[in-house]
């Protein structure tokens, strides 16, 4: 990888290996591919993320007017992801995974791990979006336990609207979040925070955000 890198005057060495497949037939070509990269010398913080060996790997299936993703993945030692599902150009259907099984590796002042799924449907110009998160992590000095986040988010990507919520724990107390939002065409944006609970804090409030202004107008309760 040492004469590519130079080209872009990056500090990089290693070598990869890419195995490629291309069959069409009828009218369906199906494409494979496995490509792995092992890396001796980098910038921080590519060693750390990357590990040792990485590997990407897809599996495809192409026809007039429909890709089916029947797998794509990425395992490296800071991030490990799957994806599959179709689309066409009226709709698109993807379910995904992702997985940081060391937090560290992203940030060394924080350790444990967490786990990402979601799943978007819709037309390109209205998707809609179903994710979660979950996991543990903490920071040193800082008590905290398994956490939960939740997100729905419709009419992707030009006037998202949705809600967020969470749950978790934080120095021995159980901590809660909900809240809704909307950005719409113009610009504007809406925020209004349903819930915010941890010990004796308390929040509720409504901000809205005028399509060119820099400060929101609302109310938010402590």
């Amino acid at each position: 990888l040492s004469p590519y890198a130079s080209l872009g005057k990056q500090e990089l060495g290693g070598r990869t290996v890419l195995h490629f497949v291309a069959r069409h037939r009828d009218g369906i070509t199906d494409l494979h591919f496995e490509d792995t990269v092992q890396i001796t010398r980098a910038a921080k913080p590519v060693p750390v993320l990357v590990g040792k060996r990485a590997t990407l790997k897809g599996d495809f299936t192409i026809t007039k007017n429909l890709t089916t993703i029947r797998a794509f993945t990425i395992d490296m030692a800071a991030l490990k992801a799957r994806l599959s599902g179709t689309i066409t150009p009226s709709d698109i259907t993807v379910h995904g995974t992702m997985e940081q099984p060391d937090i560290s590796r992203f940030d060394p002042k924080l350790s444990g791990h967490a786990t990402e799924v979601f799943h978007l449907s819709g037309k390109p110009n209205d998707l809609t979006l179903h994710g979660t998160a979950d996991g543990v992590v903490t920071a040193k000095g800082i008590e905290s336990g398994p956490f939960h986040l939740g997100i729905d988010v419709a009419h992707l990507p030009d006037a998202p609207s949705g809600s967020v919520t969470g749950t978790g724990s934080l120095y021995g107390a159980p901590l809660s979040l909900a809240a809704s939002f909307a950005r719409k065409t113009n610009g504007a944006i809406d925020l209004d925070l349903r819930n915010l609970a941890w010990k004796s804090l308390s929040g509720q409030g409504r901000l809205t955000r005028a399509p060119g202004a820099i400060v929101p107008d609302g109310t938010l309760h402590l």
